[in-house]
């Protein structure tokens, strides 16, 4: 019952409250205030697992390529960027997990 006496309040002032918003919007006094906390971080995240993508990627096609120095006939360039990216890549997971906690 306390739900239908919240909603007929809601339907009273619905059509003031749109024309009050509505009014503000015309005159140019409504003013938005966004919080963007984390955002920050987030972007630092998703750069650092692009460059990673990359340099998989990167070491992938210098594995395919048989130009250069070999290692157990393994291009070292490809086998170096793997060995970088596998550190990175750890290094990344255990420092979410770490902040998640």
């Amino acid at each position: 019952m306390n739900y239908l006496l919240q909603l007929e309040h809601l339907a009273k002032d619905l059509p003031d409250t749109i024309n009050n918003t509505l009014a503000k919007i015309e005159e140019g006094d409504i003013e938005v205030n966004l919080k963007h906390a984390g955002i920050s971080e987030l972007a630092n995240q998703l750069s650092v697992s692009l460059i990673l993508s990359a340099l998989i990627l990167g070491s992938s096609l210098a594995l395919l390529s048989d130009v250069g120095p070999t290692l157990f006939e393994i291009p070292l360039l490809g086998l170096i960027g793997f060995v970088f990216s596998a550190m990175l890549g750890g290094f990344l997971v255990v420092e979410y997990m770490l902040e998640r906690d």
